[in-house]
């Protein structure tokens, strides 16, 4: 995962609702000049009017190219116009794309200290209904803030109780985050799919989903030592062979690159980001949800209290498998 900033500042969003289809007005009389939407001084709502003359103007379907773009097409066609593409053949050349697997990683990053994220639904940074866990505020503790307290157990981990504290209907949960060796994620990986393709629940299991997924350049930070020579740097942009379109378009390497590695059930709550990306999948799949920018009208932003999931050693498990308690509310927005 390749990411280029842009030179704009744009905010996040935390979720997203569809809205009703708006049902455009179209003005009396001929209007053989105008939109078959209508005019739009007559809509009642002018983004909306827009999301539906975009969706009739431009195709629907993500272009898939057969081979690289140049960089004056990449830029042209997709960059300047803000539509993704599916670009095949790209990285073929990449030792990767023949020897990642998970043994394989496991063999060569093996004791190697890492950052993953651990959620019990597989959702990380997303919006989670309280209904059904234990929710505490943290506070502050021994001077730290909340993000700064790590380990449940630690003597500075001890809630802080606030008076008039109410459980909020819903909390923006963050995953929790442990560092680990790699074989350790590796088995935690495998365990978490078994987990999942039971044919039966497990009563005495308590669901761990891991997801390799952290961002600020963690490839260059945590893997490229030992893994950078399966990524094909024969033409000298850092050692990333097959970016020379992507690079040559934006005007420089990419500013962060990001290595994930997880399971069908690990996924990215819809957002935007504020960067152009480019994902180089390697092994298995991943699929995209995505709205055009004339669409932003339908995301639903809203605040709410920001949590973090937490695993306990004495955490008590329903007869689904699922943990009683993980989520804990710091109580900011």
């Amino acid at each position: 995962h390749c990411r280029w900033a842009l030179p704009s500042e744009t905010s996040s969003f935390l979720m997203s609702e569809s809205d009703e289809e708006w049902d455009p007005k179209v003005s009396e009389g001929d209007n053989s000049e105008g939109s078959e939407n209508g005019d739009p001084s007559d809509a009642p709502d002018l983004f909306k009017w827009l999301s539906k003359e975009v969706r009739e103007l431009v195709p629907g379907r993500v272009p898939v190219l057969a081979t690289p773009p140049t960089a004056l097409e990449f830029s042209r066609d997709f960059v300047s116009t803000n539509r993704p593409c599916v670009i095949r053949g790209a990285f073929d050349h990449w030792p990767a794309r023949s020897r990642w697997s998970l043994d394989y990683l496991s063999a060569v990053l093996g004791d190697t200290q890492i950052s993953v994220n651990v959620t019990p639904t597989g959702l990380g940074d997303a919006l989670c209904v309280t209904t059904g866990w234990e929710v505490k505020y943290a506070g502050q503790a021994n001077g730290k803030t909340p993000n700064e307290v790590k380990h449940v157990g630690d003597a500075e981990k001890l809630a802080v109780p606030r008076e008039g504290f109410a459980v909020p209907r819903e909390v923006f949960a963050v995953p929790e985050e442990r560092r680990m060796r790699f074989r350790e994620f590796a088995e935690m990986l495998r365990n978490a799919w078994v987990f999942a393709n039971a044919p039966v629940p497990r009563a005495a299991s308590t669901p761990e989903i891991p997801y390799v997924s952290h961002q600020n350049d963690s490839f260059t930070n945590e893997f490229s030592e030992k893994l950078g020579v399966d990524l094909g740097g024969n033409d000298g942009l850092d050692g990333l062979g097959g970016l020379r379109f992507a690079n040559d378009a934006f005007g420089h390497t990419p500013d962060a690159v990001n290595f994930w590695v997880g399971a069908e059930h690990a996924t990215t709550s819809f957002h935007r980001d504020h960067y152009e990306n480019v994902y180089c999948v390697l092994s298995g799949s991943k699929t995209f949800t995505l709205l055009p920018p004339c669409d932003a009208w339908r995301m639903k932003p809203r605040k709410a209290p920001r949590a973090r999931f937490e695993y306990r050693a004495d955490a008590s498990t329903t007869a689904d498998g699922t943990t009683a308690d993980g989520t804990t509310a710091d109580g900011t927005t």
